[in-house]
């Protein structure tokens, strides 16, 4: 219970951070802003173990027919994992970590009112992998990039829902890749992720 509590009391103030630094939304085609925190998970068959970590998100959701919205905008995500690997007998203290930046498209529909309502959405997601390596020992030892020719663009299927209440609300997204991360090692991501989330009006 600990555990979960320490990632919620950092959920928390990473939103109140990205709230501080965020501008309210422009008044376009009756859109509104977006700006979230996140617990990510990230798992693939090329990272021996679960990657955990933290994503901030903003985009602009533009209500161009009612309850009908589009939304876009940027995300940034971090992930890493920390494990011992037993390496020629000796133990080795080992680290996986990616840093992702993504453009999100997505389509959502609107369950409810405008106080409280519901929004399952479906897009995609063009990520950028700006960082994907491993470590031994505090020390470089796999560029997953270069050593092993993973994408740094991948396309991502996007699927989400959230729980707006007023102009806070709680969600819920997954997302995978559409094509190998690693081709040769068949490997694919995909993502987890619980988020939290404030609403800028654009009027």
């Amino acid at each position: 219970m600990a555990k979960y509590t320490k990632y919620l009391i950092f959920l928390i103030m990473l939103l109140k951070t990205t709230i501080a630094m965020a501008e309210p939304s422009s008044d376009m085609c009756g859109g509104y802003g977006r700006v979230s925190a996140g617990v990510n998970r990230t798992q693939a068959k090329c990272f021996e173990e679960r990657l955990m970590g933290a994503s901030i998100n903003y985009t602009e959701l533009f209500v161009f027919d009612f309850p009908i919205t589009i939304q876009s905008g940027l995300d940034f995500s971090y992930t890493a994992s920390h494990f011992i690997q037993r390496v020629d007998g000796t133990n080795v203290e080992c680290a996986n970590r990616l840093f992702t930046t993504s453009i999100p498209f997505n389509v959502g529909y609107t369950i409810g009112d405008l106080s409280v309502y519901m929004y399952p959405y479906v897009g995609l997601n063009f990520s950028f992998n700006n960082l994907a390596k491993k470590y031994e020992n505090g020390k470089e030892s796999i560029n997953y990039i270069v050593d092993k020719g993973a994408k740094r663009f991948q396309p991502e299927l996007n699927v989400g829902y959230d729980l707006n209440i007023m102009s806070f609300g709680v969600g819920y997204r997954f997302s995978m890749d559409l094509n190998d991360f690693i081709t040769s090692e068949n490997s694919i991501k995909w993502n987890h992720r619980i988020e939290i989330f404030h609403i800028f009006n654009g009027d």
